[in-house]
């Protein structure tokens, strides 16, 4: 995002604040002052509202275009973006599903260490088990997840039967 946008921004947020202070005092909700900017006729109030709202829009879109699909992803930035993700969210779940709906064209196989740095949470599980819970939070949804998660982290790891194994007769 440029300093020049976000500038920009922030000078109209500010115009905004000193029209409301001198014409709109009170605890007023943005709705209501919108409304009696609109009954007075006050057309700067209504134009600088307009220019911030086309500001923030233009700053919005600048911000998101590493959701694109056919971007390739820089490792550091998705690394940075992950961490984010994880802190932000207030449960596995949660992270895990912004994870892999914002990083559609990292490999699992990538995605699941990085969660795994970054949710301390899930640092009791192994990298097989996180990449169970990815799968079930993304083919499962939050139900699935659960499932998956109280398997993981109350039976005791046993290995499979293997087919060959010999049996007494």
């Amino acid at each position: 995002m440029s300093s020049e946008l976000q500038a920009r921004v922030q000078e109209l947020r500010e115009q905004l604040r000193q029209i409301v202070g001198v014409r709109y005092p009170g605890d007023l909700a943005e709705a209501e002052i919108e409304e009696q900017a609109l009954q007075a006729g006050d057309c700067e109030y209504l134009l600088v509202a307009c220019r911030l709202a086309r500001a923030e829009r233009e700053q919005a879109t600048q911000e998101l275009p590493w959701l694109s699909p056919e971007r390739q992803a820089d490792p550091r930035e998705s690394l940075r973006r992950i961490r984010e993700i994880c802190q932000q969210s207030p449960d596995a779940y949660s992270a895990i599903q912004a994870v892999l709906v914002t990083h559609p064209d990292v490999p699992r196989g990538n995605l699941v260490p990085a969660i795994k740095r970054f949710r301390s949470d899930l640092a009791q599980l192994s990298l097989e088990d996180l990449a169970g819970l990815v799968t079930a939070a993304w083919n499962g949804g939050q139900q699935g997840f659960e499932a998956v998660l109280r398997t993981r982290k109350s039976s005791p790891r046993v290995a499979a039967p293997s087919l060959w194994a010999k049996h007494d007769e």
